[in-house]
């Protein structure tokens, strides 16, 4: 079906009313700090309290979530955050979201962490560990496990 230019008119007519009565839908810093939304966020280099410092001071707000990377074969990158970090993170009033992935970041095709080696009990070690980091950290986590499953 045709829409005619009768029709079509009058449409953009009410279009740009809109947009002039309801603004471009992009907020000032000042306006998006006093929204009720939560905006959640993922920054690199990841699991860096400068990282998510500067953010918050580029947006004016600290996010609702921060992704925070956790492989379980990174040397590096295998334990929860520090405490002082999470700490941190919830006194402005950020839930971290602990991206809980098994693998070696820097060797994706190993086959250490296949399903079968965590259903074995393989990793039960680190598994304890891990929740030992988690349950010493008063305050809710977000935990994302396998978001990678291939």
């Amino acid at each position: 079906m045709r829409l005619h230019r009768a029709a079509i008119v009058p449409l953009l007519a009410l279009a740009l009313v809109a947009c002039v009565l309801g603004g471009s839908g992009i907020a000032t810093p000042v306006e998006a700090a006093s929204r009720r939304i939560a905006m959640g966020a993922l920054s690199a280099p990841l699991n860096k309290r400068s990282t998510y410092d500067a953010f918050v001071r580029l947006t004016g707000r600290a996010p609702a979530i921060w992704a925070l990377w956790v492989g379980w074969g990174d040397p590096q990158n295998h334990d929860l955050p520090s405490l002082s970090f999470l700490n941190h993170m919830r006194r402005k009033g950020t839930t971290p979201l602990i991206i809980w992935q098994p693998i070696i970041s820097k060797d994706q095709p190993s086959t250490r962490y296949r399903f079968d080696t965590i259903v074995r009990g393989d990793h039960d070690a680190y598994l304890r560990s891990f929740a030992q980091q988690v349950g010493r950290y008063d305050g809710p986590i977000i935990l994302r496990f396998a978001h990678e499953f291939e």
